[in-house]
């Protein structure tokens, strides 16, 4: 039998926790409270083992894994709850997962609290406990997670719709939403296409109308690792996916894991109508991209994102101008969380651009954003200090390498503001700025930059 010093897993803990409160031995429930904090918990699960451990939330064992909070679940409750317990266990051949239930009011949607795996929190009213295909969803979340949020929601999207019976079929689609790789990567609380573009299922019980879904999507994508790779190695590696994404590679560690190429998958689901693009040729877009992100100005680019989202399966020149809209949009303005988000957009299509035979000179352009990007994202004030040196020397690297390219010059001169240390002398900032201000793409930003203090003459007596 596990004493309380041997066991180091939280679901462990939280399951002996509930046994000591529903028994009220609260000797013992304050002291798994306790080693719960000392292993880190934090936030919601904190504060549920403390009302747990003094009392402050009434608990009720109902089964072996299944306990209640405030109120005893009924026989039928209880019941329904083990039949899809042992229904997600048996799918996923995993061990049933300990449930937390709370029947709530009517008009509180249902919704699972996780934070681990083989452990939740599920808050459900009394007439959607009776739908079991509901049920299935949340206790997939709570029973397995990788914490890649659109990947959880495919993976209990498609048990719920299995245990229905239902096919998933996604229609092709023009969606003006990111890659899925950058779906993938970006946290789900910090992206403003689930409400937006791609609406999401909160009740399942009565499906929002229409089949553009992200829970489909995402559905529809986890079909796929399973039919290559079979639901055991599924499971078995759903745990290692979050920390292998990072900075843009998810389409690599998709492809390496489950045999997904996400670039060919996402042009299946993309309807190339011309009638959606505008009579404007690729390099007349990438040249609109490299005067927007010159100027610092998305408007100049904003109505042509959706169809550089689509163009970019079609060609390369597309796909440049699409990562320098999305470096924009990443590096300017004031809204942090989209402002995240497009940064991770922006970094997946850069990993994009390197597969499809990006040249030399456009991916060294593109490679430095990232140094700004993990500026932008440092907090601690020495990581910023050291991410900022790296930043500014990326920024003379290149502009050492492509001296005279006028994009190159336009970047470097806008980090140069930022920068303390000089990486050009004034004078040769001013001659190399002057001879581009009458560029037809850069002649603008030249203009612009020309009037900044950091490049004026200094004025002397």
């Amino acid at each position: 039998m596990n004493t309380l010093n041997s066991i180091q897993k939280p679901e462990e803990l939280f399951t002996l926790l509930c046994e000591a409160s529903a028994n009220k031995q609260w000797d013992t429930a304050r002291d798994i409270a306790e080693e719960i904090t000392n292993i880190g918990a934090q936030g919601t699960w904190l504060d549920l083992a403390y009302d747990l451990a003094d009392g402050l939330k009434t608990i009720y064992k109902a089964s072996d894994h299944i306990f209640s909070v405030e109120n005893p679940l009924s026989e039928e409750h209880t019941q329904l709850i083990i039949e899809s317990q042992h229904w997600v266990s048996n799918t996923l051949n995993l061990p049933a997962p300990t449930l937390i239930i709370e029947v709530t009011a009517d008009d509180v949607p249902t919704h699972a609290i996780t934070g681990f795996n083989n452990f939740g929190f599920i808050a459900i009213n009394s007439e959607s406990i009776k739908n079991k295909s509901l049920l299935v969803h949340e206790i997939t979340h709570c029973s397995l997670m990788s914490r890649a949020l659109f990947l959880d929601e495919g993976l209990a999207t498609l048990l719920e719709y299995k245990y229905k019976q239902t096919a998933i079929h996604i229609d092709e689609t023009d969606w003006n939403r990111p890659s899925l790789a950058a779906i993938i990567e970006s946290d789900w609380s910090y992206d403003p296409y689930f409400s937006h573009i791609a609406p999401v299922e909160t009740n399942f019980a009565e499906p929002i109308e229409g089949d553009h879904k992200a829970h489909k999507l995402a559905a529809f994508l986890v079909t796929k690792f399973i039919q290559n790779k079979g639901m055991e190695y599924v499971v078995t590696n759903w745990k290692k996916l979050k920390p292998s994404f990072k900075d843009g590679r998810t389409y690599e560690v998709i492809k390496n894991m489950f045999a997904v190429d996400l670039w060919e998958l996402d042009a299946t689901l993309y309807h190339f109508s011309e009638t959606k693009y505008s009579s404007k040729t690729a390099i007349e877009l990438l040249d609109m991209a490299k005067r927007a992100l010159a100027l610092g100005d998305k408007s100049i680019i904003t109505p042509h994102l959706e169809e550089l989202r689509l163009r970019a399966f079609q060609n390369l020149t597309s796909l440049n101008a699409l990562v320098r809209a999305l470096i924009l949009f990443g590096i300017n303005g004031n809204d942090d969380a989209k402002n995240k988000f497009y940064r991770t957009e922006a970094l997946a299509a850069i990993n994009w651009a390197k597969t499809r035979g990006c040249d030399e000179q456009d991916l060294r352009f593109f490679e430095v954003y990232t140094y700004v990007f993990k500026l932008r994202n440092a907090a601690h004030a020495i990581n910023m200090r050291k991410i900022g040196t790296q930043t500014s020397l990326a920024f003379e690297k290149l502009l050492k390498d492509y001296p005279n390219e006028p994009e190159v010059l336009i970047t470097s001169a806008r980090a140069q503001i930022k920068t303390y240390y000089d990486m050009l002398p004034l004078d040769s900032w001013r001659e190399k700025l002057t001879k581009i201000s009458t560029h037809n793409l850069y002649g603008s930003a030249a203009e612009q930059l020309l009037n900044e203090d950091r490049f004026l003459l200094q004025k002397t007596n």
